[in-house]
């Protein structure tokens, strides 16, 4: 049995052995040489495998999405819920599939790093429920004995300097004291939304912004999961630019009278499932069933590895981005006060 099995075309077969040492590198056993033993037949080894790994990534690709095996492996990972989808090439993801959340490697070589290897390698822990050692990047450099020796030399010193210069200034200084109306937080109070990164919880506190009840998630340059309860009905998700987008929201009011949430806005990004959070102010991402990924204590899941606008995928997360976040669980077509949340991203630049 192996922990994954790698789904891809002929011609994609170096791209297929780069990924498969990436993760072999986690300590992860995987599946991916299609030569088959003399004696045993192609059909029956394929079957094997895929029934028995615990996750299944498939390549998409122009020689990929022309393959019938491919599609039928796909399928099987659907069916199972064990699928990850990865684009290696700008080709569109075959219909079926493009509902799929689904992670961007094109540009992607061996030994280079990437800002969707991380979001891979954290969906395929999921589903191996294996952890994840290290994100790939450049190669190794090992720095020499003199480098090393100056560099605890230069630290030594700047660590002295710093140390003088603080208890010079400590009697002129005011004490740090949180910022007045902020409160520090593991999730928030509705819905119960975490916010993780490299899988590990990011900063969170409340407070009130132009009268607002808002949560402040401070991030890096890095893919954002976003953990919730796990409703029967959707998540919806509205993100934009600036925070004109919480004022058009109150509790209640109806559905329909909410630009971005009423029947008809949701969108994805074309050619990319789910991944990229999408800037616009009169549409919604609608995350439900599938979209979700379970976890236990009833808890659910969802990934955004990049934020797009209309001139496309943006080559870095903006300085602000204002979310408004609703799940429609009590009374239906009507907004509660405990349904949704109004959220600022914060990321580093």
């Amino acid at each position: 049995m192996s922990d994954i099995f790698i789904s891809y075309a002929r011609e994609d077969r170096a791209k297929a052995k780069a990924l498969a040492e990436v993760f072999e590198a986690q300590g992860w056993s995987v599946w991916w040489d299609r030569d088959i033993p003399a004696g045993r037949s192609f059909d029956q080894v394929i079957e094997e495998q895929i029934g028995s790994a615990k996750c299944i990534v498939v390549l998409w690709s122009a020689a990929s999405v022309a393959s019938d095996w491919v599609k039928s492996e796909a399928g099987e990972g659907v069916a199972r819920k064990a699928l990850v989808p990865v684009r290696i090439d700008a080709t569109k993801v075959p219909l079926e599939f493009r509902r799929l959340q689904t992670v961007d490697l094109c540009g992607w070589d061996r030994g280079e790093s990437h800002p969707e290897m991380a979001g891979l390698l954290d969906a395929i822990s999921g589903q191996i429920k294996a952890p994840v050692k290290s994100v790939p990047g450049g190669p190794r450099w090992r720095p020499s004995t003199r480098l090393i020796f100056g560099t605890i030399m230069a630290a030594l010193l700047l660590g002295a300097i710093a140390f003088f210069a603080m208890r010079r200034t400590a009697s002129d200084s005011p004490s740090q004291t949180p910022e007045p109306g902020v409160t520090e937080i593991t999730s928030t109070r509705n819905l119960r939304l975490e916010f993780l990164q490299d899988g590990r919880p990011c900063r969170m506190s409340t407070a009130t912004y132009k009268n607002y009840p808002v949560v402040r998630v401070l991030l890096k340059q890095r893919p954002i999961e976003i953990r919730c309860e796990y409703y029967e009905s959707a998540i919806q998700i509205c993100a934009w630019t600036d925070d004109s987008i919480f004022r058009q929201i109150q509790a209640g009011m109806s559905i329909e009278d909410v630009p971005y949430f009423r029947p008809g806005t949701g969108m994805a990004a074309p050619d990319s499932g789910y991944s990229a959070l999408i800037l616009e102010n009169r549409g919604q991402h609608y995350i439900v069933d599938d979209r979700l990924k379970k976890l236990p204590d009833n808890r659910a899941s969802f990934t955004f590895t990049s934020a797009q606008d209309d001139n496309g995928t943006l080559a870095r997360w903006p300085p602000r981005i204002y979310l408004v976040v609703l799940s429609d669980v009590n009374h239906p077509t009507f907004v509660d006060a405990d349904e949704f949340e109004r959220v600022i991203l914060e990321f580093e630049q």
